[in-house]
């Protein structure tokens, strides 16, 4: 048997006396125990809902104290509580199991897109790729290719400079974050779509030292998965912006496996007693050579080149 007070149910197999306050807020019960205890009386919730203490709550709090259901949150109409909303699944969705994760994620997932109706922003953009990214991982059969793909899309259409440089930076951090050169490229590719659009919209952005270190990041990745021709016209553009000394090692490297070592040897000749990254450019190649070679990437003509390096 239990007494139910407001939303506590106290097991009342052992008191044996109750007794409220005159204002009904307070129970006192007594127990065969010897013990008495005072309990607070919570208000009904549609009582609690007309005080001035529930709108003091943030979108938050009522979700979390399941106040505010997920179908409620989705018909909110301000701006700044559906996005809370929105964070507050994203956010939360770390601690639970896969099903309950997947739900969470799904229901971000709608918010950011009812907040995308309002107002087209980087940042639910950025945010709805994180969780698309996510998804994949949970859930590997359900590709989220296509809708990635859109994302780029609708960002690149933002006519916004502060937005785009939201985006840009968003994939540049991505690629710079992740471990895996196949990742790192899929990244960089998009942030320099994104910096070279700012670049054409925006000439006085400054933004240019940004794609350069993209780029030039771009064409290593791409010198670690074997994508010798696309590395080679990445270094290139890389240096159509700017004539940086880091970029012409991955423009040696790049014409070297491309079965061009002349072009390669006259940049190393040109440019080996040059400093980059605080180290000789003669240097810094030796020591791409060896991590190239210890990923399992070779090329006959690595011996000219040490032997170009030690002269």
């Amino acid at each position: 048997m239990y007494l139910v007070l407001g939303y506590v149910a106290i097991e009342t197999g052992s008191i044996s006396s109750v007794a409220f306050s005159p204002d009904g807020k307070t129970v006192l019960t007594g127990s065969w125990d010897k013990t008495a205890r005072l309990w607070d009386i919570k208000p009904s919730l549609e009582d609690f809902q007309k005080s001035g203490l529930y709108a003091s709550l943030t979108t938050t709090q009522k979700l979390h104290y399941r106040i505010l259901t997920y179908d409620q949150a989705i018909n909110l109409s301000n701006a700044n509580e559906l996005y809370e909303a929105a964070e507050y699944y994203n956010s939360g969705n770390e601690i639970l199991e896969i099903d309950e994760r997947v739900e969470y994620l799904n229901n971000a997932l709608n918010l950011y897109n009812k907040l995308l109706t309002k107002q087209k922003k980087a940042k639910y953009y950025t945010e709805l790729n994180n969780i698309y990214t996510i998804l994949q991982e949970l859930e590997p059969a359900n590709r989220n290719t296509n809708e990635q793909e859109k994302i780029l899309n609708e960002l690149m259409n933002l006519n916004n400079e502060e937005d785009l440089l939201e985006g840009a930076d968003y994939f540049y951090t991505k690629g710079s974050d992740s471990d895996n050169d196949s990742i790192k490229i899929h990244y960089y590719r998009r942030a320099i779509l994104l910096f070279e659009k700012i670049m054409k919209d925006f000439p006085e952005a400054e933004v240019k030292e940004d794609a350069i270190i993209c780029y030039n990041n771009l064409s290593l990745a791409q010198l670690f998965t074997e994508q010798y021709s696309e590395a080679l016209i990445n270094a290139k553009k890389g240096l159509d912006l700017k004539k940086e000394e880091i970029i012409y090692t991955k423009l040696a490297l790049a014409y070297l496996f491309n079965d061009k070592f002349d072009e390669a040897k006259s940049i190393i000749e040109d440019h080996k007693n040059a400093m980059v990254n605080q180290i000789s450019f003669g240097e810094y190649i030796l020591n791409k050579l060896e991590e190239l070679e210890e990923a399992g990437i070779t090329h006959p003509d690595f011996e000219k080149v040490r032997e170009l390096l030690e002269q």
